[in-house]
């Protein structure tokens, strides 16, 4: 039995995703569009669409062409916007980046991407200094601040003329690349997810009845730019002139402080951002009576955790389903239950397939999901063979979460297939943690899994068969210091083991050593 949506079908235009959202920002004119939570700067929605364009006509001006890449490396920005819906103007792809990477990191994602200009903050400049030496593919590097080594974003856009805004430009909306975001997919190494200017469309139509944001909203965004769920945000404010107060990291103090001050009506997080308010010993002294809906996504919230944070706050708490390959798959609503992440968004369909028989399965019976609609990405980015695992014969993208669906419609998450450990929201791929540990001198093999955490949902925790019994725990995490992002790091622990579990044909037997974890 194949699930639908219960949201009526929406109508999704293919056109150009850039001036698509130019329309409708252009309506809310000298209404606010984005202020900046920690400087107090504002742009309007006016500002906003101009501001688009001179950047639009800089990019085409210094030499991009449609199809072209750039990189976007850097922390909450109110330009952020700007450059992506520039791009998507004249017809360029981007690639997010997490500022938090190390270069070397970086540099695998570029050296797969291979970007002509690449866009980041003084943060992360001395990263970017070694990639624009390594990486052959970058022609230009802009800061987002005044930087006395390039140009300056502010600059880059000032010469741009809004009468130089390109005109219509021959695209592929369906199937010309436009966010290359990185994923680790199912199995293995982080990948570059394929979305087109059709796909965000697409996203931007179906979250708009379930969302139900108007122009009287104000958004706290301190979600990572980078990361789907921020970007599926952004463009559905733009889209429906809801202001965007944007801030570069979560504190709860800062966060009650802009409630305060900006009488914020929407926040967006994920569920380590509720356990940190949940336990924040003033949260019911501030104020927060504007708030009226609260959004979490990125991985599963306890019910504990969402019941108490809308007793406490006053608020709805709904839960979003996604993944950075199809963002997002479903929604809650105040008639779902609170241990589910709800109904199907518009236009799509899931079924449930049986792990062993492959066989489709019917109401409250758990199996793979596997999804299908006008979100769900063209494929992996120059990845054929992951392409082919990932999607069948018919084009149903397999989602790698073990749940099912009741009567009503309502879907539950159980597990996972991926490999992949979410801590905090974010992806740890444990091919990429043991391709760094396997470079040790004295590790033989080694095999990393997620481990249940209340507060992270996951830690990464190293199983590892050692050359020598000289080798502690604490000389393997200082080995990984400066080598991954620190949400890499190995807080789960490190285990020695005499052998790590495999199949005949290599595969590490990952749930066994899981099971281990958990003792």
């Amino acid at each position: 039995m194949i699930l639908q949506s219960p949201w009526p079908t929406v109508n999704i235009p293919e056109s150009n995703f850039g001036r698509y959202m130019l329309h409708f920002a252009s309506r809310h004119g000298t209404s606010i569009a984005l202020i900046d939570a920690e400087t107090g700067r504002q742009i309007t929605f006016k500002e906003f669409c101009n501001y688009v364009m001179k950047c639009s006509s800089s990019f085409v001006n210094s030499g991009l062409l449609k199809g072209d890449v750039i990189a976007l490396c850097c922390s909450n920005t109110i330009e952020y916007p700007i450059i992506l819906i520039a791009a998507a103007c004249c017809g360029l792809a981007v690639v997010p980046c997490n500022p938090s990477h190390t270069a070397d990191e970086l540099e695998r994602q570029m050296e797969l991407t291979k970007p002509k200009m690449v866009i980041g903050d003084d943060a992360i400049w001395s990263k970017l200094s070694q990639l624009r030496d390594k990486v052959t593919s970058i022609k230009n590097v802009l800061c987002i601040e005044r930087n006395s080594f390039c140009q300056s974003l502010t600059e880059y856009i000032r010469q741009g003329k809004t009468e130089d805004f390109p005109g219509k430009i021959e695209l592929n909306v369906k199937n010309d690349p436009f966010i290359l975001a990185s994923s680790s997919g199912t199995t293995g190494l982080p990948k570059a997810v394929n979305l087109s200017q059709f796909i965000m469309t697409a996203i931007t139509k179906v979250t708009d009845e379930p969302l139900n944001m108007s122009p009287e909203d104000l958004l706290y965004l301190v979600l990572p730019m980078f990361h789907a769920f921020a970007m599926m945000s952004i463009f559905a404010a733009l889209f429906k002139g809801c202001t965007q107060v944007v801030s570069k990291r979560f504190a709860a103090d800062n966060l009650f402080r802009a409630f305060e001050k900006y009488n914020i009506t929407l926040f967006y997080c994920v569920p380590p951002m509720l356990i940190s308010l949940n336990e924040h010993p003033k949260l019911t002294s501030y104020y927060t009576s504007r708030l009226r809906h609260v959004i979490s996504a990125g991985a599963p919230l306890a019910e504990s955790i969402s019941l108490e944070i809308m007793q406490k706050m006053k608020t709805t708490v709904s839960q979003m389903w996604g993944l950075t390959e199809v963002c997002p798959v479903s929604m809650t609503t105040r008639e779902c239950p609170v241990k589910s992440v709800g109904h199907l968004c518009a236009n799509t369909s899931l079924k449930v397939l049986d792990l062993d028989t492959r066989k489709e399965l019917g109401p409250n019976q758990s199996g793979e999901l596997w999804l299908k609609g006008p979100q769900v990405i063209l494929g992996y980015y120059k990845n054929p063979s992951a392409n082919a695992e990932c999607f069948d014969e018919d084009g149903w993208f397999r989602s790698g979460d073990i749940g099912y669906y009741d009567e009503k419609g309502n879907i539950f998450l159980i597990d996972r297939l991926k490999e992949i450990v979410k801590y905090k929201a974010f992806q740890v791929a444990p091919a990429e943690l043991e391709g760094v540990l396997l470079s040790h001198p004295l590790i033989r093999d080694v095999a990393v899994v997620g481990i249940p955490d209340f507060e992270a949902g996951e830690l990464p925790k190293a199983f590892v068969v050692r050359k020598s019994t000289t080798l502690t725990a604490e000389e393997i995490h200082t080995f990984l210091e400066g080598k991954v992002a620190k949400y890499k790091y190995l807080r789960g622990g490190v285990e020695f083991c005499d052998v790590i579990p495999k199949t005949g044909s290599g595969k590490i037997l990952r749930r066994a050593l899981k099971a281990r974890g958990k003792l």
